[in-house]
């Protein structure tokens, strides 16, 4: 696997950190178990995610993914639901927008950096896949026995240099 690269590593943590606060204030874990990087999602993961636009430069995506048990159970979770009840693909969707979203803000509070916005949250249902000008850089997480992969989606051709082009 081609090392992280350090920008992307610093919005990764944060991303980590921003679920372990998630997980322990909201969902009533006992904090988050932090994994291996991975460089791309299993085809079964599904999730959402939501685009951190700064003033100046590129935007990163933060993403939160998981299979489609591990999403509803997470729903459920941020919904103070029953193992058992029931949930549309809609509900679904709509928590994982709000979970990556608190994440999100979770992660640009710690990273002190109030110059960039959070954009609005985008359900993926099927394997993301992206194109050949971002990078995907990944880390699994585990959430009591529900397996987690947060993610910073970056431009290929990021650099710490503002974009000229806005």
């Amino acid at each position: 696997m081609d090392a992280i690269d350090p920008a992307a590593r610093h919005w990764l943590d944060a991303a980590v950190s921003g679920f372990d606060e998630l997980a322990v204030s909201m969902l009533e874990a006992n904090g988050v178990e932090k994994g291996e990087d991975t460089e791309a999602l299993s085809n079964d993961q599904c999730g959402a995610v939501i685009a951190l636009v700064p003033e100046q430069g590129d935007s990163i995506e933060l993403g939160l993914f998981s299979n489609r048990e591990g999403v509803t159970r997470l729903s459920r979770a941020l919904l103070g639901m029953e193992e058992g009840d029931e949930l549309s693909e809609d509900e679904v969707a709509d928590c994982v927008g709000e979970l990556i979203n608190i994440v999100a803000g979770n992660a640009k509070g710690a990273n002190g950096n109030s110059t960039y916005r959070l954009g609005m949250p985008v359900y993926v249902a099927g394997p993301l896949r992206p194109g050949s000008r971002a990078k995907f850089s990944g880390c699994g997480v585990r959430m009591d026995d529900i397996e987690v992969t947060l993610c910073v989606l970056s431009p290929s051709f990021a650099s710490t240099k503002p974009r000229q082009d806005r």
